[in-house]
């Protein structure tokens, strides 16, 4: 499985999403426009390297995306 991270600038959060998640759409998002703010990584070959991703990023809000990946515990 390929998991993706979004970061979104303006609210200081991070999630992690599987690929086939209905928000990440194998990192292309919901919304055909992209926000210069907002920025898909990835695509990552296992969780751990996601994980990893998300620490670089050192947010404020770090997760598991709501629908795809519930039970990532959250740092805030």
């Amino acid at each position: 499985m390929r998991y993706w991270v979004y970061e979104d600038d303006p609210t200081n959060r991070v999630r992690i999403h599987e690929a086939s998640c209905r928000y990440c759409n194998d990192g292309r998002g919901r919304k055909v426009t992209r926000l210069p703010d907002n920025r898909w990584h990835g695509p990552f070959q296992s969780l751990r390297d996601a994980v990893e991703e998300v620490k670089a990023l050192n947010r404020d809000d770090m997760a598991g995306c709501g629908a795809c990946l519930p039970g990532l515990a959250s740092r805030q």
